[in-house]
């Protein structure tokens, strides 16, 4: 009778643990691939448009002539705003130019981002979907890090691409790193000098600090060796790709792929051209 109960239990458990499973809905044709979370479904059931209008302003002469900072005008019935967040206009040596956007939207008290480009080498949403949902699947033992919470991703042949996720108000690692790495070497410098009114109780205050930054600098170096080890396809897996959310000590990644995600990557002059 234990060991049935037993097994009741742990029946129970594991069918509460599917249930809280993020849902994805996956489909793919010959030339699109889209992928989205139910709650994104759900989001995008409520507010019908929404989709429409975010590409109106993508296409819009509005955007190509706006700042970062500024927002655009929306249906009141959504009840949100989308703010420009980066636009850049990057030249292509074959075909003319590209434009990436990077755009925050608010809505209904949540607030996601959106990231939409066209190039044929990189930048992919739905293959940026589908590699988070994957890695975010292969860290879920460690406590320490996750990914952008991702809630939609599209990609057609010869077509722009989106990818939309979950809007995180955390500094990159790498910036993090950088003011970690200059308070530990602002306070060697006041740790050094011979301060007539320095006590041996502040002296020895500062280099228990020195030594907690410096801990604290080496556990982040060695977490960003040990994602590289994990993740050893990923390109650019690096701090600059990375949050970093300091009260809970926890960093997040994002742009993810498996590809070079270089501006011409694989990309080769035509014959006629002269190099010089």
């Amino acid at each position: 009778m234990g060991y049935t109960c037993g097994w009741i239990v742990e029946l129970f458990y594991a069918i509460l643990y599917l249930m809280k499973q993020e849902k994805i809905v996956n489909k793919e044709s010959e030339h699109r691939k889209i992928a989205y979370t139910e709650e994104f479904r759900n989001l995008i059931r409520e507010y019908p448009g929404i989709i429409r209008r975010i590409r109106e302003i993508l296409r819009s002469q509005e955007l190509v002539n706006s700042e970062v900072g500024d927002v655009f005008e929306f249906d009141e019935r959504f009840n949100g705003k989308v703010t420009r967040i980066k636009l850049e206009v990057k030249k292509n040596l074959k075909d003319g130019s590209t434009t990436f956007y990077y755009l925050k939207l608010d809505v209904d008290g949540g607030s996601f981002f959106i990231k939409s480009e066209f190039w044929p080498s990189r930048g992919k949403g739905y293959d940026e979907f589908v590699n988070t949902q994957d890695v975010k699947r292969r860290l879920k033992n460690l406590s320490w890090v996750g990914t952008v919470e991702h809630t939609f991703g599209y990609q057609e042949d010869g077509g722009q691409t989106f990818f939309i996720s979950e809007w995180v108000d955390f500094p990159l690692l790498r910036d993090y790193m950088v003011e970690l790495r200059l308070k530990i070497e602002h306070l060697q410098l006041v740790h050094d000098r011979q301060a007539p009114d320095k006590s041996m109780d502040m002296w020895e205050q500062e280099a228990e600090e020195l030594r907690k930054l410096r801990k604290q600098e080496e556990e982040l170096e060695d977490k960003m060796r040990t994602l590289q080890e994990v993740l050893p396809e990923f390109h650019d897996l690096s701090s600059w790709n990375m949050f970093y959310d300091e009260e809970n000590q926890k960093i997040y990644l994002f742009d993810l792929f498996k590809t070079d995600q270089s501006l011409f990557a694989g990309w080769k002059p035509p014959k006629d051209s002269t190099n010089f």
